[in-house]
């Protein structure tokens, strides 16, 4: 899966990944490809710009509870006399 974005990466910025149904649950990893490393020092240690996410499953549906059972028809009582 991939996102783009034409905004600076200046840290202000965000993005939207919308995941299919699907998608399996457990741990996910994330980074930005093209990462302009330039800034960082000769031999020295730069941050980079990897996170993770966990993905967890939907709950299922809890069935309903069926209505119980109507009587086709009443009984009707007779008139008195």
């Amino acid at each position: 899966m991939s996102a783009r974005t034409d905004e600076a990466l200046d840290g202000s910025w965000s993005v939207t990944v919308t995941l299919p149904v699907d998608f399996p649950p457990g741990e996910v990893s994330f980074g930005i490809e093209n990462w302009d490393y330039s800034t960082c020092a000769d031999g020295g240690s730069c941050a980079g710009p990897l996170g993770g996410f966990t993905v967890e499953a939907m709950p299922t549906a809890m069935p309903t509870a069926m209505p119980t059972a109507m009587p086709t028809a009443m009984p009707t009582a007779s008139p008195s006399p």
